[in-house]
């Protein structure tokens, strides 16, 4: 919905805004040159394959500013790509999700959020107590439930933005809060829950005991 909003300032300021998307991001039966916000904003685009980049640079020399959609999700020649445009004087403006559902940034975030000019932050709701979600939680649906997935960020990137009505087989995302997200098998995050030591040592002090939990610990 931003990247709409920024083509519409700067079309009525006669500013030449081109929109570009990610094939591996279409969602549901979406257009292939249309980009269409959940609040069903439409805008013509071009939809490029994710290893593609480079060939934006061909629609570049009659625009003035380059809109990104989905930044997260092309390969790392996008990268080149925004080197040789900002050496031509394009300005680019990039929609893209901070981290992935293992909790970190995604690559091209990063390249991002290195080179900004301005940054600005929005989160979804969480859809588990409608507080702000920084974080994304990656599940399939098994049954009636969700089945957490095991981390994986390649594979992570590779699929796209599935939403609600598709394959439930496939990997869907939702926003979450810190409190509500779970940091899935694999991820840097993930924490086994504390459990109960039986230190069966007879006869010992409280202080005895206090050393060997934490001998345990270090082991």
């Amino acid at each position: 919905q931003r990247l709409h909003q920024e083509k519409d300032k700067y079309e009525r300021a006669g500013i030449r805004m081109g929109l570009f998307k990610p094939g591996n991001s279409l969602r549901g039966d979406e257009p292939a040159d249309r980009m269409v916000s959940r609040r069903k904003t439409s805008n013509n685009c071009q939809t490029l394959a994710p290893e593609d980049a480079h060939k934006i640079l061909a629609f570049s020399p009659n625009l003035d500013v380059i809109g990104l959609d989905e930044g997260h999700m092309w390969e790392k020649s996008l990268e080149d790509v925004i080197a040789q445009l900002l050496a031509n004087g394009k300005a680019i403006v990039a929609a893209t999700l901070n981290t992935d559902y293992g909790g970190l940034l995604f690559p091209r975030t990063q390249f991002f959020l290195a080179r900004a000019r301005e940054i600005k932050v929005l989160h979804g709701p969480c859809t588990e107590c409608g507080k702000l979600g920084p974080m994304h939680q990656g599940y399939t649906i098994v049954g009636d439930t969700k089945k957490l997935e095991p981390y994986n960020s390649a594979e992570n990137i590779r699929k796209g933005d599935i939403i609600e009505g598709t394959d439930p087989s496939q990997m869907q995302y939702d926003a979450r809060c810190i409190r509500h997200w779970q940091a899935p098998e694999g991820s840097p995050f993930r924490r086994e829950r504390p459990r109960y030591i039986t230190l069966g040592i007879q006869g010992a002090t409280r202080e005895e005991l206090q050393a060997e939990i934490i001998r345990r610990r270090r082991k």
